[in-house]
């Protein structure tokens, strides 16, 4: 479902223009994502790639994500955030299944997964199938003042892991560092598998 304040079709090249407004409403085997910005550019009769920018916000359950301009592919699934792309997910354990939550019994762990987090990367890919999503570029993340830094950044929704690759710093609260180039953080098996130049204790 497509709305906005002005359509415009462009014969010549069968594209359609939208200007003001623009909210863009995507349900793929049940997750629904919502999509705002004031322009869009719709190929093929919408059933081509979609794209829109200025005051983009995407909303997918407990995720919002601003940026710039997005592009979406309806065969590939996804939708590409660029321009620097923010992302906010509103609570750690809304990323889990609920019987990975309950396999979580350090105190420490449970408190963090009710903080926010925050990503931000050069560009951000999102998956209207299962919710997982990646950050490519300059990517920063914080969440209850930890922070991390790296190239690349993938939240797998099947495996549960959440992982960081390409020069990772990894910022603890108590202000130590962990330098790696690949981390993998798994929440129901509560471990950290750090390999490539590791620096640091965990």
């Amino acid at each position: 479902v497509i709305r906005g304040d002005k359509f415009i079709y462009h014969k010549d090249k069968n594209l359609f223009e939208g200007l003001g407004n623009i909210k863009i409403e995507i349900a793929d085997k049940g997750k629904k994502t919502t999509l705002l910005s004031q322009t869009l550019q719709a190929e093929n009769g919408f059933d081509g790639k979609i794209s829109g920018s200025t005051e983009v916000l995407a909303k997918q359950s407990n995720k919002k994500i601003r940026a710039t301009a997005f592009e979406y592919n309806s065969k590939t699934k996804k939708i590409s955030f660029s321009g620097k792309a923010f992302v906010e997910i509103a609570k750690g354990k809304d990323l889990l299944s609920s019987k990975s939550t309950k396999k979580i019994d350090r105190k420490e762990i449970k408190e963090s997964l009710l903080e926010k987090t925050f990503l931000e990367a050069d560009t951000v890919t999102l998956s209207t199938e299962n919710g997982d999503f990646e950050g490519n570029g300059n990517v920063k993340t914080s969440q209850k003042g930890k922070e991390g830094k790296s190239s690349y950044a993938l939240y797998d929704s099947v495996s549960e892991v959440i992982k960081m690759s390409d020069n990772v710093f990894l910022k603890k609260e108590n202000g130590e560092w962990l330098k790696c180039q690949s981390l993998i953080v798994s929440i129901p098996l509560e471990s950290f598998e750090a390999s490539g130049g590791v620096e640091g204790e965990f």
